[in-house]
């Protein structure tokens, strides 16, 4: 019989240390990595220079996605496959219907890219640097700040007072001070805003995923939202609508989250919670005893 160890994972023992370590860690290492590649294809063929930003989006997006699979294969096995970040069909429905405020922003930056923006991406490369540029920090950014850090919390925090709420919060106001990293490449006051409307909709997104415990909503929204973003020529610098637009996002999106877990729903969310629970130490009480 093959008896399946319940490892510590000792650097989730603290919840906020693994809340800003592992989403500035993973970015860090796609920037450099992506920064190297980008040199050696310049150095061997500097004919791709005009294309150079595209070619670095998509390598960049390649390796957040690479790093979000290596984060979920390396929970599963750790945790003897009962760590779920939410991939599941329970709760699918309710996850996309949650969801669907984010629609609101789809729709702001695709207006604003017809009346401010200078065109859409037409290029075929463009495109595709859009698309794979928009699901990757959709995919793993949901898995990172969601799957692992605010399951962490609401592991770590449960029985306290207002454990939902700390919860969400917190992961959210990390989620969007991991953002201040776009600093070099943006000026400060649009990076300051990214950080505001980031942490409004992170604050959204957990809220759903607590309510659901089901990432498949989050991700595919957010992956939208990011995309119908990179499809437009943006013009460079701050202006005056990006910071209505900045204000109006991180508002509407943190009323509606904090809606969603207002305390009426809070039993109802820890009964969910505690439910998850149970059927990850059945499954891990069922392999114990059925492999053999």
């Amino acid at each position: 019989m093959e008896q399946i160890k319940e490892r510590k994972h000792w650097f989730l023992k603290f919840p906020i240390i693994p809340a800003i370590v592992v989403p500035f860690a993973a970015i860090l290492v796609t920037s450099t990595f992506a920064n190297l590649f980008m040199a050696g294809i310049l150095e061997c063929a500097p004919e791709w220079e005009n294309a150079g930003s595209e070619l670095y989006s998509i390598f960049s997006a390649v390796m957040r996605i690479l790093i979000a699979f290596l984060i979920i294969g390396a929970m599963k096995i750790s945790s003897g496959r009962t760590f779920w970040f939410g991939f599941r069909r329970k709760n699918i429905g309710l996850s996309f219907l949650l969801s669907l405020f984010c629609l609101f922003m789809i729709a702001d930056n695709i207006i604003e890219g017809i009346v401010f923006g200078e065109g859409f991406k037409t290029a075929p490369i463009g495109i595709f640097a859009a698309v794979i540029g928009g699901f990757a920090p959709g995919f793993f950014e949901e898995v990172v700040c969601r799957g692992l850090v605010l399951s962490n919390m609401m592991d770590k925090w449960k029985g306290k007072k207002n454990a939902v709420l700390k919860s969400v919060l917190a992961s959210g106001i990390i989620f969007g001070l991991i953002h201040f990293m776009n600093i070099g490449s943006d000026v400060f006051r649009a990076t300051l805003m990214q950080v505001c409307y980031a942490a409004g909709m992170g604050i959204y997104f957990g809220a759903v995923y607590v309510r659901t415990r089901n990432l498949w909503g989050t991700v595919v929204m957010h992956a939208l939202i990011d995309i119908a973003s990179f499809m437009v020529i943006w013009p460079d610098g701050f202006h005056i609508q990006d910071l209505i637009s900045g204000i109006a996002i991180a508002v509407g999106f943190t009323i509606v989250g904090l809606y969603l877990i207002r305390p009426k729903k809070h039993e109802e969310i820890k009964r969910l919670w505690e439910q998850e629970e149970r059927e990850a130490d059945f499954g891990k009480g069922y392999r114990c005893t059925s492999q053999g």
